[in-house]
């Protein structure tokens, strides 16, 4: 399987040049190139909304500008494609807003739209809570299940470290294939004009909170974005876009794309199963 990466900076609140540049770094991609393409959270329209009403003209229906996007793209990639995006749906004739991942497979047909389950700071400003984690079973790559960002942490940062209910729910599942999109901030104790990667923080965090998937051969595939500054709040995104694989021995194994904006393929055959003796990578 081969998992593709766009980590890049959204121009905030400007869907247009958004689209036009993940248009132009994926219009030389071929059928076979790769079989997942991952976007960030809210890929097109950048994340830092102050309420409501800041967010109401970027909002989109299950069918909109993104879904649709992802449909052409799984089409002409013969790949499943997947991106974060701002909606809204009515359910039982009341209007919700969510942060909400779209999943199409090869043929265009919608996996799901997931809608984020633990929300942030920033997404309880103007989003409704999704209504749980997901999984979709009898996939071609069998159980998938679905993340977005807080997704990760405890739920408010209020419930007990231990619980980890995001990746004890996917161990529950027996999920193989974990595609989460982030918008994913550089630590706050970062100095602004580091220049270091976030291995040292980022990276090793993730992995403590997926650590129930010890033993499972479960990969998680995580795109984050880079970026942000004044127009976001301030807020800055740390990027190292990734691939963790959690080996049938307990070993964990990861690649990943630094701080760098880009299109980035990573082959999982390089990241195959490693005998029961060997230690953690």
């Amino acid at each position: 399987m081969k998992i593709g990466f766009c980590q890049f900076e959204p121009k905030f609140k400007d869907p247009d040049a958004n689209f036009a540049t993940i248009n132009e770094w994926t219009e030389d991609m071929e059928p076979g190139d790769v079989d997942v393409l991952m976007l960030p959270e809210m890929a097109f329209t950048g994340y830092t909304f102050k309420d409501l009403d800041d967010i109401r003209p970027f909002l989109e229906s299950h069918d909109g500008r993104t879904v649709q996007w992802c449909q052409r793209t799984a089409r002409r990639l013969n790949a499943w494609v997947v991106a974060g995006f701002p909606s809204t749906v009515v359910e039982n004739g009341v209007p919700k807003y969510y942060n909400s991942m779209c999943v199409v497979d090869r043929t265009g047909a919608v996996v799901t739209i997931y809608h984020k389950h633990f929300l942030f700071e920033t997404d309880e400003r103007w989003a409704h809570e999704g209504p749980s984690f997901r999984a979709v079973q009898d996939t071609e790559f069998g159980t998938v299940g679905f993340g977005i960002c807080m997704d990760l942490n405890p739920r408010q940062f209020k419930t007990d470290w231990y619980l980890m209910e995001f990746a004890n729910f996917h161990a529950t599942k027996q999920s193989k294939l974990i595609l989460c999109c982030m918008a994913w901030l550089r630590p706050k104790d970062e100095p602004a004009d580091s220049d270091e990667t976030n291995t040292t923080m980022t990276i090793p965090y993730w992995v403590a909170r997926l650590r129930p998937l010890d033993g499972s051969n479960t990969t998680v595939v995580i795109c984050n974005r880079t970026g942000g500054g004044a127009d976001e709040e301030g807020a800055r995104f740390c990027g190292h876009s990734c691939v963790i694989r959690f080996h049938k021995n307990a070993g964990v194994e990861v690649g990943h794309c630094g701080e760098n904006d880009g299109l980035f393929v990573f082959d999982l055959d390089a990241f195959g199963d490693v005998d029961d003796d060997d230690e953690d990578k």
